[in-house]
């Protein structure tokens, strides 16, 4: 399973936000394999910490989503997706 850091741009798409809404609706304009595991972590963000992906304030700065494609982790100040665990790959 890759680890994914995601690179994206805030584009909204006809919903509420705007691009200078702090909650913006982002599109990942690309995406770079930095790693794998055999499966996700219980602890997604904990993980990526410890593996030196992110640094220690992420834990009370970010938080997980699944897409039904990937375990995304997300910046809670502006919901920007940062890296991704993917899982549905093997399953298209």
């Amino acid at each position: 399973m890759k680890i994914l850091s995601i690179d994206a741009w805030a584009e909204c798409c006809g919903c509420e936000h705007n691009d200078e809404s702090e909650e913006r609706c982002w599109t990942w304009n690309q995406w770079f394999t930095v790693g794998d595991v055999g499966s996700v972590p219980d602890d997604p963000i904990g993980y990526l910490i410890d593996e030196g992906y992110l640094k220690p304030i992420a834990r009370e700065g970010c938080y997980v989503a699944d897409d039904q494609f990937n375990i995304v982790i997300h910046d809670k100040t502006d919901d920007r997706p940062l890296y991704a665990f993917e899982y549905g790959a093997d399953q298209v």
